[in-house]
């Protein structure tokens, strides 16, 4: 997951329409799904699924390659994880929880309808506000959270640090922590 701290640095000093959206996420009944893209020459947009059913392999994400576009928000359901964009919704989906992602695309009218603007998305996992998410997990033991941290350059008004990570927790005691990505980037100037 080292691979998206690269990548967030690539976002930064990237074409600022690739990066407006990164990062949005839900929550689905066992799973987190968020989407990520960068711009340059090793530009990759994917959908990344973490799976919470296995304590052991809970830091596996699965992940899916998607067209170039801009991401105006996600949908997280029982078996699959929808994806507006401008022209089109993206369906990946999966038969069970070791089973490989799938990607379908549907054709809607042009524009951002208020229908698609899914409003399960729970913001970005780089340019939202901080947060903490709790993610589900069934298991008697083990329980996730989400955190997004954003915290002001204090050499620069201009730039803040982000992370954005997971961590395992036994009653409230955090045991492991998985990183999703962190970097530096450009904020509105006073941020």
């Amino acid at each position: 997951m080292r691979r998206f701290s690269a990548a967030l640095v690539a976002c930064v000093f990237s074409a600022p329409a690739w990066c407006d959206s990164d990062g949005y996420f839900c929550v689905g009944g066992d799973y987190l799904a968020f989407e990520l893209s960068f711009s340059g020459k090793a530009r990759a947009h994917q959908l990344h699924l973490m799976r919470f059913h296995d304590p052991s392999r809970w830091t596996e994400a699965l992940s899916i390659v998607l067209p170039d576009f801009q991401t105006h928000g996600l949908r997280c359901a029982a078996a699959v994880v929808s994806i507006t964009g401008w022209e089109a919704i993206y369906d990946v989906s999966w038969r069970d929880a070791d089973s490989a992602l799938a990607l379908v695309q549907r054709a809607k009218s042009p524009g951002p309808p208020e229908e698609t603007k899914f409003p399960d998305s729970l913001g970005s996992l780089v340019f939202g506000p901080p947060q903490e998410v709790a993610l589900p997990s069934r298991d008697p033991t083990y329980s996730y959270v989400l955190r997004v941290q954003r915290t002001p350059d204090p050499a620069d008004r201009c730039s803040v640090f982000v992370r954005s990570a997971i961590a395992q927790r036994v009653g409230g005691a955090v045991v492991r922590e998985h990183e999703l990505l962190s970097g530096r980037m450009p904020a509105e100037c006073g941020e």
